[in-house]
């Protein structure tokens, strides 16, 4: 984490709205991609995304370490995303909704290529831990000590299930390398 966004953290830790407002735009990316691909729902995840920052702008002052707010943020939303995933769930059992099949590829934004399409229709195809660790390795860059903290998992499973999310990744996308190396 930079010197930049520290010093953000802790002024928006003392009310500084104007700081809190810059650390939403610098991290929407990375909160709005988590819960894009935890419920593979465009719409629902950006209204996820606001209900995640606003619980973290309530609960600031908690954070004790500034450094610390990209995982502490992580650890939110995640718990936001299940929380919504539940409720989903339920709504679908008391309405005596069929499920949706497995493999439905997620609903995209307008702006995402065909490439790009396709990678999230294969990340869409791995259970949602599988999902939730490709995101935060990957396409979020945290390390394997920092998303077992997220996931409350030891980090040598993270890495174990990172292998095997690969693994199946790779079997997805298998002759379909023309497609995303346009």
């Amino acid at each position: 984490m930079s010197d930049r966004s520290i010093r953000l953290v802790r002024a928006a830790a003392k009310g500084d709205r104007g700081s809190y407002g810059v650390l939403v735009r610098d991290y929407t990316g990375f909160v709005y991609t988590m819960a894009f691909r935890m419920t593979g729902d465009h719409h629902l995840a950006e209204d996820l995304c606001q209900e995640i920052f606003l619980k973290a702008w309530m609960n600031l002052g908690k954070l004790k370490k500034p450094e610390a707010f990209p995982g502490w943020l992580a650890t939110i939303g995640r718990r936001i995303c299940l929380g919504a995933i539940e409720k989903r769930n339920r709504k679908k059992e008391v309405a005596e909704a069929e499920a949706e099949p497995a493999g439905v590829p997620p609903v995209m934004p307008a702006s995402f290529g065909s490439a790009r399409a396709l990678l999230e229709e294969a990340v869409a195809r791995l259970s949602l831990q599988e999902r939730q660790l490709i995101t935060l390795s990957y396409f979020e860059g945290l390390s394997s000590a920092e998303v077992a903290r997220i996931m409350d998992l030891e980090p040598g499973t993270v890495r174990v299930c990172l292998m095997r999310a690969r693994e199946k990744l790779r079997n997805l996308l298998e002759g379909r390398k023309d497609e995303l190396f346009d």
